[in-house]
Parts: C-alpha cells; sequence; structure tokens
C-alpha cells in the first residue's frame, strides 16, 4: 500500500469513529460495513484500489467529518448587496488573513484559537479554526477530576448568493480561555468567534430567527419530520413541554397537541424548540438515512448529531432557511 494511501486512510480513521465513516461511505451509495478500525482500514483500502472512490476522496471526507459532525450551527444573515461583499475582500486584506486555495485538517490546536484556512471565492467565504480545550472526568477511585485535552474545531461558511452565513462549533469543553469574569462560558466561547467573523468580513451579522419556519416543518402534511418532544410558549407567558413516552409515535399525535392557532383564539403559541428526525421519503432521495437535529428557534441554532455529511447539513439548512 502506498504512503499516499496510507496517509489518507490515517487521516479519516484516526481521526473519526467506525459509525461516522460508515455513515460517509453509505452516503456515497458505496459498501460501508465493517465491526472495527481495522475492518474499515480495509473496507475503504479495497474501495480505493477498486477505483470506487479515490486518495483524494478519502482526504475530503476526513475534512467534510471534521467540519460537519456533532455541530452546534447558529445561523446569520449578512447583507449580499455587491457594495458590501466588496468591503470583504478589502478587509481580509486589511487584516492581512492569509488566504488558501483549498481546505485543509485542523492540526497541532493550542488554547489560543488558531485560523487553520480562510478562502474567499467569488461565491463563498469560508475559514476554519482550531483550538485546545479540556474537559473534567471524576475518578471515584482516587476522587480527583481527571483532565482530558479537547481539540475543538470551528467553521465559518458564507454563502455570498445568499447570505446565508453559518458558524459551526464543536461543543465547548468544560475550560477554556474564552471567559465571562474569570469563569469560562460557552456564551464567550461563541461571541468570540462571531466577533471574530464579523471583523474579517467587515460587516454584521444578525440572527436568523427560525420560529416561523419550525412551525411550518412541524405542522406539514404529509410530515417531514418525526420528533417525541417540542417546547411551546404562548403570548401570556407559558411554557409548555411536550413529549411523547411511547415508542414509534409521535408527539403530535397527542390529543393536546395544539393543532392550530384557531382565528379568535386569544392564545398566541410559538414553538420554541423540537428535536427532529428528518425522513429520507420526503426528501427525494437527498437524504441516505434519517438525520437528527435540535432546533432552537429563538438562537438561530441547529444542532446535529456527531456522524453528519455535509450534503445532510445542506438538506436540513435548505427546508430552515
Amino acid at each position: 500500500m502506498s504512503v499516499t494511501i496510507s496517509s489518507a486512510l490515517d487521516q479519516i480513521l484516526t481521526r473519526h469513529s467506525i459509525a461516522s465513516v460508515r455513515n460517509w461511505l453509505r452516503s456515497k451509495g458505496l459498501a460501508y460495513s465493517a465491526g472495527t478500525k481495522a475492518d474499515m482500514r480495509k473496507r475503504v483500502e479495497g474501495l480505493i484500489e477498486k477505483g470506487s472512490i479515490s486518495v483524494e476522496d478519502v482526504g475530503d471526507g476526513a475534512i467534510d467529518l471534521e467540519e460537519a459532525s456533532a455541530k452546534r450551527t447558529f445561523l446569520y444573515s449578512v447583507s449580499n448587496e455587491l457594495q458590501n461583499l466588496a468591503v470583504i475582500e478589502t478587509q481580509l486584506a486589511t487584516l492581512k488573513v492569509p488566504l488558501s486555495d483549498e481546505r485543509s485538517l485542523a492540526s497541532s490546536p493550542t488554547a489560543k484559537p488558531k485560523l487553520v484556512y480562510a478562502i474567499n471565492s467569488p461565491t463563498e467565504f469560508r475559514a476554519k479554526w482550531t483550538e485546545l480545550h479540556t474537559n473534567l472526568f471524576a475518578d471515584r477511585r482516587t476522587e480527583k477530576f481527571e483532565h482530558k485535552p479537547a481539540p475543538k474545531v470551528v467553521v465559518c461558511i458564507l454563502n455570498k448568493e445568499t447570505g446565508i452565513t453559518q458558524l459551526r462549533y464543536d461543543a465547548p469543553g468544560n475550560k477554556h480561555i474564552h471567559t465571562i469574569g474569570e469563569e469560562p462560558t460557552d456564551k464567550a466561547y461563541y461571541e468570540h468567534y462571531k466577533s471574530q467573523v464579523e471583523a474579517m468580513l467587515g460587516l454584521p451579522l444578525t440572527t436568523i430567527d427560525l420560529h416561523t419556519k419550525l412551525e411550518a416543518i412541524l405542522r406539514k402534511v404529509p410530515r417531514v419530520v418525526k420528533t417525541t418532544h417540542v417546547v411551546d410558549e404562548t403570548s401570556e407567558g407559558g411554557v409548555n413541554r411536550r413529549t411523547q413516552k411511547q415508542r414509534h409515535k409521535d408527539v403530535r399525535d397527542l390529543s393536546d397537541f395544539p393543532k392550530t392557532d384557531a382565528p379568535g383564539d386569544p392564545v398566541v403559541r410559538t414553538f420554541e424548540e423540537a428535536p427532529v428526525h428528518w425522513l429520507t421519503e420526503p426528501s427525494g432521495e437527498q437524504l441516505k438515512r434519517e438525520v437528527y437535529s435540535y432546533i432552537y428557534a429563538a438562537e438561530g441554532m441547529v444542532r446535529f448529531n456527531a456522524h453528519c455529511q455535509e450534503s445532510e447539513i445542506a438538506y436540513v439548512l435548505a427546508q430552515l432557511v
């Protein structure tokens, strides 16, 4: 086996779980069964040797998984008028941001955020950072906390044709340098990169409210998602959390689920959040499996699971914005 193939296999199998690689292969319509990493290595190597996929495909797959899996994706809009988009190039030059021609994997993270790449094309601005957090685990035997390093990746994607901007974050660790006062907080971590992106673009990011689209998705017939839990809020300040505990049933099958805001009903209701599984059949074969996401309407945030692909995120976001 050549060093090139070996390196590509190391990139995707060392960094990602079998389940993630299995879903990546399935998304390409390829055989994906494997019980161990050694089995998966043989599987992918065999596909390369047969010409079913290339070494470049494997390298791109490793990057796709790094940039799409298990991300908290905040959605923003920027003005996509030509004069505003022209500001981006000027701002990047002023800040002397080093630009790349292609994506690359994150490596050697440190506590201080590090820019991995920035690409500014006519249709898209894309950038990636990496940093090192620490997770704390309680050791019952020693009654002490174990500190484990946790590399993190953050990705910005601005579609210049629509102005829609994604900020994708790995989940924050227990300890990191982003603090409010002296305490590391999730909010400080998220806000750091939002500010960083606004500075690089020279444009403000406006949160995309997802209330309307979340309600439309939950009420759509035939159903495009299934869900067992929703949180809705009334104009009177009441918060309702509805959960369907019967297996294979949907929360919308409950008799007290609000079917509609009827004319003359004084209660105005908004759906605030819901975990949903996007069904494959309504996707028109765009999805090869049911895709899980948790939607937070007010924050304009969608949380994806650990094995998501770029194509799956693209499908979900196309239904929301």
